[in-house]
């Protein structure tokens, strides 16, 4: 069986979507947005708003972003960009690098990688390394001073939690890989779009590490159940402010005006929206519970996760190609997951399953994935 071209997120979604089914493949959240968030979009709608807002981002969305992030580091405006979503980000600041390297460079991420990190670079025709976690699980840091060495690798990216892993590194691994890329002059993308969905210990973010070659992308999407918005932010150090805002007027220009202020309103009146930050971690730890154990029972090798939307797991022994098993689930139950080869080459035997999902729903999808895998 030939896999398709381009994305495979969105080939099995779209299967979903033209052909019904239970959507497990695509990280759509099953989640209602903030009520009071909507109350804010209704309430803008009406307001005369609709035009090009400041390229760097609504000014008010900017202000309560600084006061959220003021206990970890005081931020200036000339540290926040609001872009885009987080896709945004990793695209302008790898066509950033690109255009102030003068020249072809390779980038790393770590093993299995969010799809935007290997594709990146092979849409312009760069090489991508993939590193695998030492035994213990850490950061190679030695593999990643050796890439930068003898690779001329000039980007690093690394999300925690991550998709589709979902772990979450230790600070002190964080720390070290921060002080290796700076001292070795090597940029490093700190993804951070699912840092408040956490099952237990809340995740790192360095922000009080940032320096000119730190970049921080997060984003409202996954936060507040708004994937459809596309409003994120990139931290960067006041360094970089004049020269990566003039590539962004010319490849992004702007977040959408509307969405901006609504999530600036939202921000300001329900204190970042802490409490719907504190249900959407409820129900994602209740649904990752769920999922390991109905997919321990199946046979499958789920991996531990610390947070995030997603469980990634290796198949059952009897089946060793992911794209040919979801390809077959889909067919014979319209249940639609992610094959691993999408995310690396080294994941043939893997698959990713969202979990943000309404839990009947989840639950739904997990005994038709029971029920396929004990008729084979």
């Amino acid at each position: 069986m030939s896999i398709p071209q381009g994305s495979l997120i969105s080939y099995f979604s779209t299967l979903v979507k033209q052909n019904g089914g239970i959507n497990l493949a695509q990280g759509i959240p099953g989640f209602d947005p903030p009520e009071e968030l909507i109350a804010a979009l209704k309430e803008v709608a009406g307001d005369p708003i609709h035009q090009y807002p400041p390229g760097t981002g609504n000014f008010k969305l900017v202000s309560q972003l600084s006061l959220h992030l003021q206990p970890q580091k005081e931020l200036s405006s000339d540290e926040i960009l609001i872009l885009q979503g987080a896709t945004e980000a990793l695209s302008l600041v790898f066509l950033y690098i690109l255009k102030t390297n003068g020249g072809p460079f390779n980038t790393i991420a770590f093993s299995p990688p969010y799809e935007s990190y290997r594709q990146l670079p092979l849409q312009f025709g760069l090489p991508f390394t993939e590193l695998q976690a030492n035994e213990a699980g850490q950061i190679p840091l030695e593999a990643v001073a050796k890439s930068i060495d003898e690779d001329n690798t000039k980007l690093v990216f690394l999300a925690s939690p991550g998709n589709p892993h979902g772990k979450i590194f230790e600070p002190n691994d964080i720390n070290k890989l921060i002080d290796v890329c700076s001292e070795k002059h090597c940029y490093l993308l700190f993804d951070a779009a699912y840092r408040s969905l956490y099952f237990g210990k809340e995740p790192y973010v360095p922000f009080k590490k940032l320096n000119p070659y730190l970049f921080i992308a997060d984003s409202f999407s996954k936060l507040w159940s708004v994937t459809g918005w596309r409003v994120g932010y990139l931290i960067h150090d006041a360094s970089h402010a004049a020269a990566i805002r003039s590539l962004h007027d010319y490849t992004g220009l702007c977040a959408n005006s509307v969405a901006q202020e609504a999530l600036a309103r939202y921000a300001a009146k329900n204190q970042f929206g802490a409490s719907y930050s504190k249900m959407l971690r409820s129900e994602l730890r209740k649904n990752f519970t769920t999922a390991i154990s109905a997919l321990t029972a199946a046979g499958f090798k789920p991996a531990q996760a610390d947070g995030g939307y997603f469980v990634w797991s290796e198949l059952p022994t009897e089946f060793n190609d992911g794209f040919e098993f979801a390809k077959s689930l889909y067919n014979t139950t319209k249940v639609a997951v992610v094959p691993g080869i999408h995310f690396s080459p080294m994941a043939k035997t893997f698959i990713r399953i969202n979990i943000a999902r309404p839990t009947s729903e989840l639950q739904e999808g997990l005994k038709r994935i029971q029920q396929f895998v004990a008729k084979q």
